[in-house]
């Protein structure tokens, strides 16, 4: 209870908006604690929602409105994300041996099923991301808005080698900490940021 009221303080000196957005999510992470990592697909939805919360305090501490393309991709993504941690537990527990997870809502029977519900979020974010430089938003904010869809290909290629590594048992829990920790992840996220500067400053 110190931490939070200590985290909603310093929020509040980035801005009130910044401390709304800390205390809806904090009482959405004591729900998902106590009841709604419980229950089935549910537990994903409430982590893409407070992926989606952490999105939003940066924006309104930087005074930056989120566009509806950003937040439809990071949705899908987050969710898809989501349901890969739960494959990737799943196999973990498989390997092992072992049975279904305890004080969670799947059974080791549930992965094609999830397998397929991830691969479904993940890509819905590739589609949206592929559809971005068609935009308005874009065509704004881009010299060449149409080299992203290199970013594009480079985020399909890495979105179907994680779920790859998922099927294969080769993943681990957390798909966000292997990402931060993978060196070809790395190198996708360098050519995408790449295509971004190019994009913002070649005229073609």
């Amino acid at each position: 209870m110190a931490a939070l009221c200590v985290g909603l303080a310093l929020g509040w000196l980035a801005g009130p908006g910044v401390a709304l957005v800390m205390g809806g999510y904090a009482v959405v992470a004591i729900a998902y604690s106590t009841i709604l990592k419980r229950v089935f697909i549910l537990d994903a939805l409430t982590l893409t929602c407070l992926y989606g919360a952490r999105l939003a305090a940066g924006a309104v501490a930087c005074g930056v409105a989120l566009s509806s393309w950003l937040i439809a991709f990071s949705a899908c993504l987050f969710f898809g994300l989501a349901l890969v941690k739960r494959v990737s537990e799943i196999a973990i527990r498989q390997q092992a041996g072992l049975g279904d997870p305890p004080g969670r809502p799947y059974r080791l029977s549930d992965r094609p099923l999830l397998e397929r519900l991830a691969a479904l979020g993940c890509f819905a974010a590739v589609v949206i991301l592929a559809l971005y430089p068609e935009s308005q938003t874009a065509a704004r904010l881009y010299a060449s808005p149409k080299i992203l869809w290199a970013a594009d290909l480079a985020f399909l290629f890495w979105t179907c080698r994680l779920l790859a590594l998922a099927h294969r048992n080769a993943l681990p829990d957390d798909p966000v900490a292997f990402a931060l920790s993978d060196r070809v992840s790395h190198l996708c996220g360098a050519f995408i940021a790449l295509c971004g500067v190019a994009a913002a400053m070649l005229s073609w």
